[in-house]
């Protein structure tokens, strides 16, 4: 199971690095005008199964250690990930044009010593996005990124090319009726597939089921099922792997004037294993 949190972590630095999905306020369930949130996980110790676990439970990729900015329409201008120790790994800043539509990013990566600068157009209709990213040594075009919009502003397409110019990366998304992403298939240069994640929402639009297909470097699945009950924050998560191995987890959450979650605690049969705490602060 351990090799399924690191591809979860990866996906998590690939959405930051490659910019394959931009940290929305609706994508970390958010409401209200926010400025900032920082978001700090801590492992129970006292729990004997919480590492074991939390590599297992712990999917989200919003539940990072993590400071964030927003600006007012709701897009990060500023993403700081810390490691373990609170230490700063990696920070993204973010430029826009009338607040909305990316015109370049800095993404300094603390622990390689690396920035890498990517430029930014859009054509006229803002439905083809293209982005080409420079290291900082060189100074000289690493890759180009060419991704189509759809009515909603989301990604449908995501191809990566290479210094060359040949494809070394193909991302397909779809979506429901009021734009939430239902699946995300990612190709190599050859058209395989390396990994496909495919959701489930029920009829409130919450998701009830997501899966997970590892297709290098052998095949693997792993599905996660929540359960809610009148709200919009899963209460009981499910997790199950191709091998048949079962791991639950309940949660609890401690809620703000906003409505936004501040505290969730996770727990197994073993009690508090996980709480992660958000500090929230709002224009």
């Amino acid at each position: 199971m351990k090799h399924i949190f690191i591809i979860f972590v990866s996906l998590f630095m690939a959405s930051t690095t490659y910019g394959q999905e931009y940290y929305k306020i609706k994508l970390l369930e958010l409401k209200g005008k926010v400025k900032c949130i920082r978001i700090i996980p801590e492992v129970i110790k006292e729990n004997p199964t919480n590492q074991k676990t939390n590599n297992r439970i712990m999917l989200s990729t919003y539940d990072r250690n993590a400071l964030i900015f927003f600006n007012r329409e709701g897009y990060y201008t500023k993403n700081i990930i810390f490691n373990d120790n609170n230490d700063t790994i990696f920070v993204n800043n973010v430029s826009y044009k009338d607040n909305k539509w990316v015109q370049s990013e800095e993404q300094i990566n603390k622990e390689t010593f690396k920035t890498i600068f990517i430029e930014v157009e859009f054509d006229k209709d803002h439905k083809i996005e293209t982005r080409y990213f420079h290291d900082n040594i060189l100074k000289s075009l690493k890759s180009k990124q060419v991704r189509h919009l759809n009515k909603y502003n989301e990604y449908v397409t995501d191809t990566i090319y290479n210094h060359l110019g040949s494809m070394a990366q193909r991302t397909l998304y779809t979506y429901n009726e009021r734009g939430i992403c239902l699946s995300e298939s990612v190709f190599d240069e050859n058209n395989n597939p390396i990994f496909i994640v495919k959701k489930k929402l029920d009829n409130k639009n919450r998701m009830i089921e997501e899966e997970v297909t590892v297709f290098s470097p052998n095949e693997y699945t792993f599905a996660s099922v929540r359960t809610y009950d009148k709200g919009i924050f899963p209460m009981k998560m499910e997790n199950i792997d191709s091998h048949g191995r079962r791991e639950t987890a309940t949660m609890k959450y401690q809620i703000d004037k906003k409505g936004n979650w501040i505290r969730k605690e996770f727990y197994n049969d073993y009690g508090l294993y996980l709480v992660i705490k958000r500090e929230i602060t709002y224009y």
